[in-house]
């Protein structure tokens, strides 16, 4: 049996060879590899049809945030997902505004978030 085709699977194999592998959903492992990427659901637009039918794709928005200690890695990596999430085939992806700057006192990283909407 083979597994099912996901969104996330989609984001996991796009952005897995920038970080080599170091792609977590919702949290990383403790202590996380650097660099490393997060990516989380936090919504995303409902379809509903007049004729009551099934839609055939599905919205969902993403936040991707991309850890680093070093902030020219992160701004450099930030880049790239932006990139290979627009470029990504089983994605319709829309870029829903430029990534925000951040950064963590305790574990001394700095990081970069920026939200995508797909359509799968």
């Amino acid at each position: 049996m083979t597994a099912a085709v996901t969104v996330e699977t989609v984001i996991f194999s796009t952005l897995r060879h920038l970080v080599a592998d170091q792609v977590f959903q919702n949290v990383s492992k403790t202590p996380p590899p650097t660099p490393y990427i997060t990516y989380q659901l936090v919504g995303g637009a409902a379809v509903n049809l007049l004729d009551k039918a099934l839609p055939s794709k599905r919205n969902s928005r993403w936040q991707i945030d991309v850890w680093s200690a070093l902030p020219s890695e992160v701004a450099s990596l930030s880049r790239q997902i932006e990139d290979q999430l627009r470029m990504a085939a089983a994605l319709q992806t829309t870029v829903l505004g430029a990534a925000t700057g951040s950064y963590e006192s305790d574990t001394k990283l700095h990081g970069r978030r920026q939200d995508f909407s797909f359509w799968f």
